[in-house]
């Protein structure tokens, strides 16, 4: 790919899913439909956030099982991949949350640094790479989620000694998620995380959770990131309105993409792109 190819992931507005109930025909075509929509806007990759719920774990990983299954025979080909995001289970240990992946098995995962990477005993690891181990078999793509600068420079040391052992692994730095969504910086704040990650080989992006994403968007463009977007990171558009459908952000995402020379990567070809992390 080229290195203006600008890998657009777009999230549902939060809490899009109940993880309590089995999945509905009716339900699955919606989520599809809007699946396609973003993707025909120009999202790569789109995160499906679930509500965590009040049912036992078990229910509610099968019933997302379920959701994810359906999914799966519902988008057609070329669909964008959809990645689940493991918050629906609440404050769980991280080998409930290996479960749950293993049980649901989709294309990709949204893995909260911290949460998995709570123990850094012998076993700890080794649970560890057993499981990255099972993602690379099973192909299911991981992108580890960063709040602070400081997951980050856990992140490249645990690199360093080889837990993490993809080739080019995929994180998505949350500015501000760690304020309350209250920075009013976050633009300036990317610059703490990308020197924590000292130039380690990685595919990265950023999102924001206030109103200054125009921002953030180019200053990932510039600092030689990818783009994060959706309703359930920010509702405010860059000329001040409230976005009222999901494709309006991420229009306007590949709006600043293209003015800054990129080509938002189409859905067709993200499966691809992130299945260089493999390597």
């Amino acid at each position: 790919m080229s290195s203006r190819d600008i890998l657009l992931s777009a999230t549902l507005e939060k809490n899009a899913v109940s993880a309590d109930a089995p999945p509905d025909d009716a339900h699955v075509r919606a989520l599809a439909d809007t699946i396609m929509t973003l993707a025909e806007a120009g999202a790569s990759i789109v995160t499906l956030p679930i509500a965590p719920g009040e049912q036992p774990i078990k229910e509610r990983i099968e019933n997302v099982r379920k959701l994810f299954s359906a999914l799966g025979e519902t988008l057609p080909e070329g669909a964008p991949p959809v990645f689940l995001s493991t918050e629906f289970l609440g404050p769980v240990g991280m080998q409930t949350r290996f479960d749950a992946v293993r049980a649901i098995r989709p294309q990709g995962v949204d893995l909260i640094f911290r949460d998995i990477f709570s123990d850094e005993s012998d076993e700890g690891f080794s649970r560890l790479k057993g499981f990255f181990r099972w993602l690379k078999v099973m192909e299911v793509m991981p992108r580890f989620i960063m709040r602070t600068p400081s997951d980050v420079a856990r992140f490249v040391r645990l690199r360093v000694f080889d837990v993490v052992t993809f080739s080019r692994p995929h994180l998505l730095f949350e500015l501000g998620a760690d304020s309350g969504h209250e920075n009013t910086d976050t633009a300036s704040a990317l610059e703490r995380f990308l020197a924590a990650l000292d130039h380690q080989p990685v595919t990265w992006a950023a999102c924001t959770h206030g109103a200054d994403e125009a921002a953030v968007i180019f200053r990932c463009l510039l600092e030689g990131g990818h783009v994060h977007t959706g309703l359930a990171c920010n509702r405010v558009l860059p000329d001040g309105t409230r976005a009222a459908h999901p494709q309006e952000p991420v229009l306007a995402a590949c709006d600043i993409i293209r003015q800054t020379g990129g080509r938002p990567v189409p859905a067709k070809e993200a499966k691809a792109f992130l299945k260089e992390s493999f390597k």
